[in-house]
């Protein structure tokens, strides 16, 4: 029922939706993508005169959002921690001195 709809809908349609999932099958099954209601809000705060364009509504707040290159994130993350290991395993071996 749902990604009939979805096709159906118009391209300037916002398919809002929550759910995890939801994102999910819309995003595999069509050339769709839902919103998730944070960023419908956000776009109705910044779109002051409507939103007016030939893209589909979720390209610039959907599109924008994702990570550019999510493994350049990781491992960032990886090097922070790594790094506050390194620092505990110090402050506990200068402790241990003293």
């Amino acid at each position: 029922m749902l990604l009939p709809k979805v096709r159906e809908a118009d391209k300037t349609t916002v398919i809002i939706t929550d759910g995890f999932s939801c994102r999910e099958q819309i995003e595999q099954e069509t050339d769709r993508k839902g919103m998730h209601l944070a960023q419908v809000l956000q776009m109705a705060l910044r779109e002051k005169d409507g939103y007016k364009t030939d893209l589909l509504p979720e390209k610039k707040y959907v599109d924008a959002m994702q990570l550019k290159n999510p493994h350049k994130m990781r491992n960032r993350l990886l090097l922070l921690g790594t790094i506050a290991v390194g620092l505990t395993v110090y402050s506990l071996m200068k402790k241990r001195n003293l």
